[in-house]
């Protein structure tokens, strides 16, 4: 076994030969470098000339997440022995996990001959830029775990690229993996579960971690349960009221994006007495019209009104007494009899 450190699963193996050393060695301080990747497990497998690949070997290989080949001379030779070509062409597949480095060797058709989905390789070459061995690397990863991509969160200040390739990383942007947030509004002070469905396919081998970032609050990280492959579920943290950004992580890759809000007791109160403010609207929520319809309520009032109408009139609220009042005035004060007498 040529591999350094514990011989185990790992999420990025550097597999080169000793012409390549000096390459080998740089990408291992970039991706100590970036916040994100150094949280994925980095190893390396050094194929030296008496180097044989092992059965042993092909299921560490496996086992990993991405592998990156640095392609030099040296370790071009070993394509060329019978006896370990099949082993290699099983231990780089499939081709998605897989990204080339061209040290000092150019990139021909003779090594389709070698793997037949070489073209589907992701390539590298040693005057590309330090973000773009990093892109490299987390989409090979992020296609291993199903999304699509990942978000880059870190700062100018969080990113010290090793050697005179120091520049700063790009930022990606999700590609909308979230499909439900539920519940998305959390009364403060009650303990709720939120369930959080992505679109893509989670790795439950990687830790799943749920940051919630209030507005004036420093933000919060929870880890996450695996209800399913697609399915994370999170005790919610006590937050004060207000809006909450939620990120789902899967190690350290942003999976997915979303905003909650917390709520206080008097503000619900408040919100259904705002929401009750229309009178028309209240009654239409209390005879159950929906959607609300004026004529639909005009109706059914008018038709109650008839119904229950009583035969000798309105009688309430004072309406027999004006009735009364108003016959009595309404009387003439001389009979007829008496004026036509003078």
């Amino acid at each position: 076994m040529a591999a350094s450190g514990v011989f185990g699963r790992c999420d990025i193996l550097l597999v080169y030969s000793p012409d390549a050393e000096e390459w080998c060695q740089y990408l291992q301080d970039l991706f100590l470098s970036s916040r994100q990747i150094r949280g994925q497990k980095t190893l390396t497998y050094r194929l030296g000339p008496n180097t044989f690949f092992s059965a042993e070997d092909l299921t560490f290989f496996l086992s990993t997440r991405c592998i990156v080949v640095l392609l030099s001379a040296e370790l071009v030779q070993h394509f060329g022995r019978p006896a370990q070509l099949p082993l290699l062409q099983r231990a780089f597949h499939p081709p998605q996990r897989m990204v080339r480095l061209l040290c000092g060797v150019q990139n021909c058709k003779e090594f389709l001959d070698f793997f037949p989905e070489w073209a589907h390789w992701q390539e590298l070459t040693c005057d590309d830029e330090p973000e773009t061995y990093l892109a490299a690397v987390k989409r090979a990863i992020s296609e291993d775990s199903g999304c699509d991509s990942v978000t880059d969160t870190e700062t100018e200040d969080e990113k010290a690229l090793p050697y005179s390739k120091q520049q700063s990383l790009p930022l990606d942007t999700s590609p909308g993996n979230l499909m439900v947030v539920q519940p998305d509004r959390i009364r403060c002070g009650a303990e709720t579960t939120v369930y959080v469905i992505v679109r893509c396919k989670l790795d439950e081998r990687v830790t799943t971690e749920a940051e919630f970032s209030p507005e004036d609050a420093p933000s919060i990280r929870v880890e996450g349960k695996l209800e399913n492959e697609y399915t994370v579920s999170v005790k919610a943290p006590a937050l004060s009221s207000g809006n909450v950004s939620l990120k789902i992580y899967s190690g350290d890759l942003v999976v997915c994006e979303a905003i909650i809000s917390y709520y206080t007791d008097m503000e619900e109160i408040g919100n259904l007495l705002s929401n009750a403010a229309n009178p028309v609207e209240f009654m239409c929520q209390a005879f159950k019209i929906v959607p609300y319809n004026t004529e639909t309520l005009d109706k059914l009032l008018t038709e109650s009104l008839k119904n229950n109408i009583p035969a000798s009139g309105l009688h309430l609220f004072g309406i027999n007494q004006l009735e009364e009042e108003d016959m009595m005035t309404s009387k003439p004060t001389v009979k007829p009899q008496e004026a036509t007498r003078g």
